[in-house]
């Protein structure tokens, strides 16, 4: 398991007085004034290709450490730390107030009395996280009959609870799309974390070397965070101006947050009160293989598109629609290629890389191919409306993908067993569509014809997977798994 974010880096010493949040764009400081499109342009290209390169390297080394773990322990172990995992999400997603995405939206962003409330706030609520998993432990524990849980969820919470110190300088980066820094924190964080995890599980061949990684991967962050970072320095303060500011930006984030922990988090909340940790094990290893295709776009969304889009609702709104799908065209590339590929040869690539005890995740892989092909079409529509200051649009998506999804996993287990709730898992994006394109449209923002184009990649993933499955049969072979 990866650490919990955030992360931080270094920044130079902000200078620049203190910016009200209805300053005008002309009074801006130097760094804010319009760089012009050129200048957007490279930033979002360089920090695309940051991004996609920390995202598939991280993946890659996600994927091998799974494997490896997956030889070291049994399915009913992952099971176990699903539901680790979703308690600590959970209450990690439901306290989010998007202290990060409004230093990068607000005017006053890089304004240390802002950041510096934003900071503390995130300090108040890793001391919460901390002592709430404290009181749940043992509760949690009695309802799914495992008095190891106990121990894990202790363990684990420590990941929220260090993070909770990162430096916001990671915020400034993003809000000025300087990635390279980011991406060899992120990943060197990671590297020592599967380290750890990896030679636990070698020594004691135990549940718990799943959740000692996360911790040691945080405290590598957070002492990088504000070591490397010159001249950005993080202390205790409140300022009530820069809270009002906060609060209003991140009072719908917080609501959509917290109904997107139970979108995100949903098949695995009910999957676990349902199926049996094995079973819940084997979905965890589809799902994940999914995942990492679904949450490559939306990490471009949020990490370039966001920015990108908020730059140019500040200078020139007139150009949003444009650059929204200047911004979709490779992500559409990347995340519908890659679905049309799973829905085809999911089950062959379980078949490669797996023991036959993880054979049911190959269908369960097909499948959510298509979840992976809906994120496609919400996931920069959703970055989109935060970008021009419609939090209220996510919350509202992310509550009709919630309904969808919930109500779906009780329905389509009640009559068709799993395969039904991992239906009802895969196609719950449609919900959050609906909502998000109604928005778009509504800003003009909405272009049908080009929406479609997103089929052509789907098409051609479909096809690459045609000729993958007799390759990935023949690998299988080789390495003894057919």
């Amino acid at each position: 398991m990866t650490a919990v974010k955030p992360i931080t880096d270094p920044l130079e010493q902000q200078t620049d007085p203190p910016l009200e949040s209805d300053t005008p764009i002309e009074n801006a400081p130097a760094h804010e004034q319009p760089a012009g499109d050129g200048s957007l342009k490279k930033r979002a290209v360089s920090g695309s290709k940051w991004t996609a390169a920390q995202y598939i390297i991280s993946q890659v080394l996600r994927l091998a450490s799974n494997i490896i773990m997956a030889q070291i322990l049994a399915p009913e172990d992952f099971g176990l730390v699903v539901i680790v995992t979703v308690v600590i999400t959970g209450l990690y997603m439901l306290s989010d107030l998007g202290t990060g995405p409004a230093i990068v939206q607000s005017a006053r962003g890089e304004d240390p009395t802002f950041y510096n409330t934003a900071w503390t706030v995130n300090v108040i609520r890793g001391l919460c996280i901390a002592g709430i998993v404290a009181l749940l432990a043992h509760p949690i524990a009695i309802h799914y009959g495992s008095p190891m849980l106990s121990g894990l969820l202790l363990v684990a919470a420590l990941g929220p609870f260090i993070s909770a110190f990162t430096s916001t300088a990671i915020s400034v980066l993003y809000r000025r799309m300087d990635y390279a820094k980011i991406t060899i924190l992120e990943l060197a964080s990671q590297i020592v974390g599967i380290a750890v995890m990896i030679g636990t599980g070698l020594i004691t061949r135990s549940v718990w070397a799943l959740v000692v990684g996360a911790p040691v991967s945080a405290i590598l962050l957070v002492v990088a965070s504000h070591i490397v970072v010159k001249g950005h320095h993080n202390r205790l303060s409140f300022d009530r101006a820069a809270f009002s500011e906060l609060w209003r930006y991140s009072k719908w984030i917080f609501l959509s947050t917290a109904v997107w922990f139970l979108a995100s988090n949903g098949d695995r909340i009910g999957l676990s009160n349902l199926i049996d940790e094995a079973t819940l094990g084997v979905y965890y290893f589809a799902f994940m293989l999914s995942e990492a295709f679904a949450k490559l776009v939306e990490t471009l969304a949020g990490r370039v598109g966001f920015p990108a889009i908020s730059e140019i609702a500040r200078r020139e709104p007139h150009r949003l629609s444009e650059i929204y799908y200047r911004i979709r065209l490779p992500l559409d590339a990347i995340g519908m290629t890659a679905a049309g590929g799973l829905v085809i040869a999911g089950a062959a690539v379980v078949n490669l890389l797996y023991n036959t005890e993880y054979a049911a995740a190959g269908w369960m892989l097909q499948i959510l191919g298509i979840r992976v092909a809906l994120t496609c079409l919400s996931a920069t529509a959703t970055q989109c409306m935060l970008a021009v200051g419609q939090s209220k649009q996510t919350f509202t998506s992310n509550l009709a993908r919630t309904v969808w999804l919930l109500s779906g996993i009780i329905l389509g287990f009640a009559y068709f067993g799993v395969p039904g709730a991992v239906w009802a898992i895969a196609t719950s994006e449609v919900a959050a569509i609906c909502v998000l394109w109604i928005a778009l449209a509504k800003r003009n923002l909405l272009r049908p014809v080009l929406e479609l184009r997103s089929i052509a990649f789907l098409a051609i993933g479909a096809g690459a997977g045609v000729v993958a499955i007799p390759i990935l049969s023949h690998l299988a072979t080789l390495v003894g798994r057919a």
